[in-house]
């Protein structure tokens, strides 16, 4: 597992860690930090994490984060791994399921990003998509296109990813991720990059959004609950508030 912490830890996301070393602690668990942070006193209960420091400015905001998920040198790091866990202090796992989901032999499994599937939706929403994805294909320009996203593979804030893949896309399009304004309003994020505009151009190996709903889930909860019928490996932003309410019955 990737821990990454960027300031001194919350209540929540001490609940995080905690799980996360409860759940998972028969694996490598490491954090990562800026240099500049001393994490000694919020990590002292897991005195079995590993505790990296990286430069600091991988985890200046959103910007700093996505370059450090599109570095080579990032995966570098990791080299010694066939698969890397990334785990945000705003995941949880509920199960030690990792192993099987190794096993599956994907290169990348993430959240799928839902989309609730209304009326409007089932009357519009197809046709409207369609034709939105025909104006707006994956690859071209830097907008998120949330046309793509929907119901598509998926978030990286809990994602599975294997090593050599991932420094393989990082280093085959360091020219365009280069030129891309990652981490700005409506700009793609590292997920959606590596997972539809890479992914869509050199066979990233992900499942299908239903077996995705297995691994973990972030947006639509309760919509994920009544498709699936069981809480999933894991899940992510769990803490923020249009999420809390459904999960503090199985989050505590």
């Amino acid at each position: 597992m990737v821990v990454p912490a960027y300031r001194h830890l919350s209540d929540d996301e001490k609940i995080s860690m905690r799980q996360c070393v409860d759940v998972l602690g028969g694996h490598d668990i490491i954090v990562i930090h800026p240099e500049r942070l001393d994490l000694t006193e919020d990590l002292q209960s897991w005195q079995s994490v590993v505790v990296k420091a990286l430069r600091n400015e991988w985890f200046d905001g959103v910007k700093g984060y996505n370059s450090m998920l599109l570095s080579t040198g990032f995966y570098d790091l990791f080299s010694a791994y066939d698969y890397i866990l990334i785990y945000q202090l705003d995941a949880y796992v509920f199960r030690n399921e990792l192993d099987e989901w190794v096993a599956k032999g994907y290169d990348y499994i993430g959240a799928p990003w839902i989309i609730k599937r209304g009326l409007s939706y089932y009357l519009f929403g197809g046709w409207m998509q369609a034709l939105h994805r025909k104006l707006h294909p994956i690859g071209e320009g830097e907008n998120m296109v949330h046309a793509h996203l929907a119901f598509s593979v998926g978030n990286g804030g809990l994602s599975l990813r294997r090593v050599s893949k991932m420094r393989e896309m990082a280093e085959q399009f360091a020219d365009e991720i280069s030129r891309l304004r990652f981490g700005e309003e409506r700009r793609a994020a590292e997920d959606v990059f590596f997972s539809l505009v890479a992914g869509h151009r050199c066979g990233l190996k992900k499942p299908g959004w239903r077996e995705a709903l297995a691994f973990a889930w972030e947006s639509k909860p309760d919509y994920c609950m009544h498709t699936i019928g069981k809480l999933p490996f894991g899940c992510h932003a769990w803490s923020l508030p249009r999420y809390k309410s459904f999960w503090k019955q199985y989050i505590k």
